[in-house]
């Protein structure tokens, strides 16, 4: 027979070793969606890039380049909706849960309004100055979301690795 004190400290140490595996499954969905946010401003800006030297050339160069980079990211955009999907949306548990989520909301509605800024491009409806416009407004918005998720990105301390290891260490 286990002394009941002995039991709680097992519980608590099982319920403790929980909390860190669920933490760092969070820091792993996190990392995730950083990374997708990332690859996909990147695909915007290059799609913005070859939008504008369509436009500039009147239709007659890189067509077929911006299509393909239209594919490109609009692969990449299901990837970061299929991320948001996946997020925890119990807005009391997560940290700054009403901004970030807000947030998420003006994101997802800018990238609503991808088909119709391309289908213009397409016309040639739009000069290349106001293409890029359209683009950096969407933009705009994304690093600002990745900041929200990673707002200690460029500030870890010299002790932050060994706390990530010894919280992976203990997670098994």
């Amino acid at each position: 027979d286990i002394p009941l004190g002995d039991r709680l400290m097992q519980d608590d140490l099982v319920a403790a070793r929980q909390c860190e595996i669920l933490e760092l499954e969070q820091l792993a969905r996190t990392s995730e969606l950083v990374g997708v946010i990332g690859r996909f401003t990147h695909a915007l800006q290059r799609e913005r890039g070859i939008s504008n030297m369509y436009l500039g050339s009147h239709g007659t160069r890189f067509s077929d380049q911006r299509l393909q980079q239209a594919s490109e990211c609009r692969r990449v955009e299901r990837d970061v909706r299929k991320q948001f999907a996946l997020l925890d949306t119990d807005a009391i548990r997560v940290r700054n849960g009403a901004r970030l989520f807000s947030r998420i909301a003006v994101a997802q509605h800018s990238l609503d309004g991808l088909d119709a800024l391309r289908q213009r491009i397409a016309d040639r409806a739009l000069t290349p100055r106001e293409s890029t416009d359209a683009f950096s407004r969407l933009i705009a918005g994304l690093p600002t979301l990745e900041r929200q998720f990673n707002p200690g990105a460029g500030r870890l301390s010299p002790s932050s690795p060994g706390r990530l290891w010894n919280c992976r260490s203990i997670a098994g």
